[in-house]
């Protein structure tokens, strides 16, 4: 499954927002 693979994505670009914010 991919499912983790996606979670993570997701956390990065989660992070990456409130990095750029």
């Amino acid at each position: 499954c991919s499912e983790q693979y996606g979670l993570v994505l997701t956390a990065v670009e989660i992070l990456d927002w409130n990095y750029v914010r």
